[in-house]
């Protein structure tokens, strides 16, 4: 949050210098926004790969509990699982902590909604926005959806995302599971 404040100060710097024609500053402002956005791009890298004590504490559900519970928009969420292996519950909290991130910078939503299941040998998630959509096939796939595939795929999973130009769109994903589960949890709730 501090290195976006530093990137907006850095546009309204660029702006004033574009307004007296100071091209040397306009181009100092220029790199110094570039080193800005390298250095969030290094952030959001970083921080995905966190991986944070109240997953392995108390399991997925609290952990997407006190995740939503930060975000500008409401999430639905609902579903029942139980505990996997880390790797498993690690997969499934960064994909849908992803695609809620993508919900809030991308979809214009207010609210998203956030479905865990768990069939014979599978968890599932989906994590649906109610914001216009768009045109999968002519939109390319950002980092974050790259990342998702990239970690689905490692666990033998899927990730598919639907949607079309007037909404909604989905992301759904599906991790293969060995069914050694250490013990359930449950919840539906509306976070504010």
């Amino acid at each position: 949050q501090q290195l976006v404040a530093v990137k907006v100060k850095l546009g309204i710097a660029r702006q004033l210098a574009e307004r007296d024609s100071a091209e040397a500053t306009i181009s100092a402002v220029t790199v110094i926004a570039g080193d800005a956005d390298r250095a969030i791009d290094d952030m959001r890298a970083f921080a995905r790969g966190v991986y944070p004590p109240l997953l392995e504490a108390e399991g997925l559900v609290a952990a997407l509990t006190a995740q939503v519970r930060r975000l500008p928009i409401t999430v639905e969420m609902s579903g029942s699982v139980e505990r996997h292996g880390r790797e498993v519950e690690s997969t499934m909290y960064f994909c849908v902590v992803e695609a809620l991130r993508n919900v809030v910078q991308h979809s214009r939503a207010d609210l998203a909604q956030v479905a865990l299941g768990e069939g014979e040998s599978a968890l599932t998630f989906s994590v649906t926005d109610a914001g216009p959509g768009f045109g999968p096939a002519r939109t390319p796939r950002g980092s974050g959806l790259v990342m998702m595939e990239d970690r689905l795929d490692v666990l033998g999973g899927t990730l598919i995302v639907g949607s079309t130009p007037t909404g909604p769109t989905t992301i759904q994903g599906t991790i293969p599971t060995d069914r050694h589960p250490m013990r359930s949890a449950r919840f539906s709730e509306v976070a504010p």
